[in-house]
């Protein structure tokens, strides 16, 4: 057994280099074309109630969601 093996979950990836770099890059193009055209940024919380997705309409599938428990 591996002591450090460690897996990411699948769909993910490290960007590293230029990679990283690019997408940096892209982000920082667009927010300043749409800073340009007057609009402005809004950050959502990266994690929400389940009931704000299930409640009034479907939009994301349930089984489609990764869900977290706490008491």
């Amino acid at each position: 057994m591996k002591k450090w093996y460690r897996t990411s979950p699948d769909g993910t990836r490290d960007l590293v280099y230029a990679d990283a770099q690019a997408k940096v890059q892209l982000i920082e193009d667009l927010r300043m074309n749409y800073t340009f055209r007057g609009y402005s940024e809004i950050i959502t919380p990266s994690v929400e109630f389940y009931d704000l997705f299930t409640a009034r309409t479907n939009t994301i599938p349930t089984e489609l969601m990764y869900k977290m428990t706490d008491d």
